[in-house]
Formats: structure tokens, C-alpha cells, sequence
């Protein structure tokens, strides 16, 4: 198995690459790494969606495995100042894959521009990646339909909602607007398990079927209460 980063360089990213780009055989797409994931739907004064901030707790396995090396003053303390360097080659690979973001505005894929606002942050043995997402143009959820949803792909690694307050809104939401966040594709009552579902060659792209959608809607009430 080979990878285009190394483990710690890399990041986050170099688990998908290493993923990717196993030289034969198939791999087995269960997660490797976990992330509990927080997003903030960032509007303007009329109500428009401008950006998603995006916020990601990894498990302490891989936060201790990536963070080796990084306390550059040897205090045991990492500093936001010494992990920056990892924050931004994690970025730079994640613009790739849309940063892992995947937006709808009607059904059409959202165009981003380039991220310029991320850190991390390493405490009590979790490593936090935090940027932001900004949209090209901004989406004025009154008159269209707006949605997104977090996940990589491949399904190496597993995002998950976070139980308390998983997303918010940063500005002004109209009234007769509401967030709902829908049940995976997994989730649904009719969905079955294949005897290859767990083959990455036979599910690219499974990551997707475990997202739970997100959208801002208006004028219509909430769907889960």
C-alpha cells in the first residue's frame, strides 16, 4: 500500500490516498478513522447563504498519531502555531474532493471558492480541524432549494453528526426558514446490505449512502419536530 503523503504529513488525506492506490487486491471500505462532525450555515444581511464552516473532531487514535513531532518547542503543549503547517496541507489536498462538502443548490452542484480560513486546534488528546467553505455565490434559500451533506466518499473515513447542536446558523435566519437534517440512505426501512457491499471496487463512492443530507428550508414547517 502506497500513499501520496505520508501518515503524519499528510494527514487525514493520506488514509484516503493510501486507500486509493493499493497496488493489487481489493480493500476492505469500513472506516479507519472517525470524526464527529460540527458545520455552520454562514448568511449575510439579506438572509443569504455566503458560507459553511465546518468543523471536525477526529478520534484520539488518529489525533495522536498525527500531531507526532509537531511540538516543535518540546513543552507538550501543541500550539495552534505548530500544527498550522498540518492544517493547511490537509486543506490543500481536501480542495480535491470538494473539502469533503458536498452542496446542492436545486439539485446543482454549489461551486466553492478557495478555502484561506482554517486551524487547527489539539486539547485533551482530540485533534479539531476547523475551515471555511466559501460559496461563489451566495444562495438565498427563499427562492432556492439549498442543501449539502459531509462525507468522504470512499468511506475510509466516517463522519458522523454530532449529537449536541451539529449545525448552526451564523447571521440572521428568516422566520419561515428551518434547518432539517434527513436519515442516510443506509437508514431508510427498505435498505439492504449486499453480500459485496463492504468491497470498495464494488461501492465506490458508498461513503455517500451513510450522509445525512442537510437542508435549509422555507416556508415549510420542520420535519423532525
Amino acid at each position: 500500500m502506497t500513499a501520496r503523503f505520508s501518515f503524519r504529513l499528510g494527514g487525514i488525506l493520506a488514509i484516503v490516498f493510501a486507500s486509493l492506490t493499493i497496488a493489487s487486491g481489493r480493500a476492505a471500505a469500513h472506516p479507519h478513522v472517525w470524526i464527529e462532525s460540527r458545520s455552520d450555515l454562514v448568511l449575510d444581511e439579506q438572509g443569504r447563504v455566503t458560507a459553511i464552516n465546518v468543523e471536525w473532531r477526529f478520534d484520539e487514535m488518529y489525533s495522536t498519531v498525527a500531531v507526532e513531532g509537531l511540538d516543535a518547542n518540546g513543552d507538550g503543549i501543541y500550539e495552534a502555531e505548530e500544527t498550522q503547517s498540518l492544517a493547511k496541507e490537509n486543506v490543500e489536498a481536501l480542495k480535491e474532493y470538494d473539502y469533503f462538502v458536498y452542496a446542492e443548490a436545486n439539485g446543482q452542484k454549489v461551486a466553492y471558492g478557495d478555502v484561506t480560513e482554517y486551524g487547527n486546534l489539539f486539547s485533551n488528546g482530540v485533534l479539531t480541524l476547523y475551515f471555511r467553505v466559501p460559496l461563489q455565490q451566495p444562495i438565498d434559500p427563499a427562492t432556492t432549494k439549498f442543501s449539502y451533506s459531509i462525507y468522504d466518499p470512499s468511506f475510509y473515513i466516517a463522519i458522523e453528526l454530532a449529537k449536541q447542536d451539529p449545525i448552526q446558523i451564523l447571521g440572521k435566519l428568516a422566520s419561515a426558514c428551518h434547518i432539517d437534517i434527513g436519515k442516510s440512505a443506509a437508514e431508510a426501512e427498505n435498505f439492504q446490505y449486499s453480500e459485496d457491499f463492504w468491497d470498495q471496487e464494488a461501492n465506490k463512492g458508498m461513503g455517500a449512502m451513510f450522509a445525512q443530507p442537510i437542508s435549509l428550508q422555507c416556508g415549510a414547517p420542520p420535519q423532525n419536530g
